[in-house]
C-alpha cells in the first residue's frame, strides 16, 4: 500500500468516526435537556480531510468549522464579548430560532411565578414583540448563561484522535516506506 492509500483510508475512516461520535454526543446532550436533536448540523458537514503531496513531504490536513474547539473542549464561565454576542445573534438568525414564541413562553412563565398584583392598574399597553427586539432579548439570556455557567464540552474529537489511532498509522506509513515516519499535530492555539 502507499503512503497516500494509507492516509485516504485513515482519513475515511477518522472523518466518519467524528462524524458518528459527534452525532451521538449531540443525541445524548439533546436528551438529557429534553430538546429535540437537529441533525442537520454544519460542525458535523464541514468535517473533512485534505492530502497534499510535497517534493518532501505528504500533508494531511482534517478540516472543520473554526468553532469545533468550543463544542470539543467547552467554555469556562467568564464575559462573552461584543464579537461573540453578534456570533449568537447571527446563529439564532441562521437556525431559524423561533425567538418571539421562545420569549413570550418565557414572560408567561415568570408571570405564573410572580403573578402580578390584583390592585394594580395598567396604563399603558405593552410593546408589540418584534423578531429583533426577540432575538436581542435571546442573545443576552444565551451570553449570561456562558456568562454564569460555560460550556460544557462533549470531546468529542479529543476521544477520537487520542484513542490509538495515530499510533497505528506511525506504523502503517513506517512498514510502507520502511523509514523512521514524524507525525506532528497542530494544536487548537497554533
Amino acid at each position: 500500500m502507499s503512503v497516500n492509500e494509507i492516509l485516504e483510508e485513515f482519513g475515511t475512516k477518522l472523518k466518519e468516526d467524528l462524524q458518528r461520535n459527534l452525532q451521538s454526543k449531540q443525541k445524548e446532550k439533546a436528551s438529557r435537556y429534553g430538546s429535540p436533536y437537529n441533525s442537520n448540523s454544519n460542525l458535523v458537514n464541514s468535517i473533512k480531510f485534505v492530502i497534499t503531496n510535497t517534493s518532501d513531504s505528504v500533508l494531511f490536513e482534517l478540516k472543520m468549522a473554526d468553532y469545533f474547539e468550543w463544542v470539543d473542549r467547552g467554555r469556562k464561565s467568564g464575559n462573552v464579548s461584543k464579537e461573540g454576542q453578534k456570533s449568537i445573534s447571527d446563529w439564532i438568525r441562521k437556525k431559524g430560532v423561533k425567538v418571539v414564541d421562545i420569549i413570550k413562553e418565557m414572560r408567561e412563565k415568570q408571570k405564573i411565578k410572580n403573578p402580578p398584583k390584583t390592585n394594580r392598574t395598567i396604563k399603558r399597553k405593552p410593546k408589540k414583540l418584534t423578531y429583533d427586539m426577540a432575538r436581542k432579548q435571546f442573545t443576552y439570556l444565551v451570553a449570561r448563561k456562558l456568562q454564569q455557567k460555560g460550556y460544557d464540552g462533549n470531546f468529542f474529537y479529543s476521544e477520537i484522535i487520542l484513542d490509538g489511532r495515530l499510533e497505528k498509522l506511525q506504523q502503517d506509513i513506517q512498514q510502507a516506506l520502511n523509514e523512521e515516519v514524524q507525525i506532528m499535530i497542530k494544536d487548537f492555539n497554533e
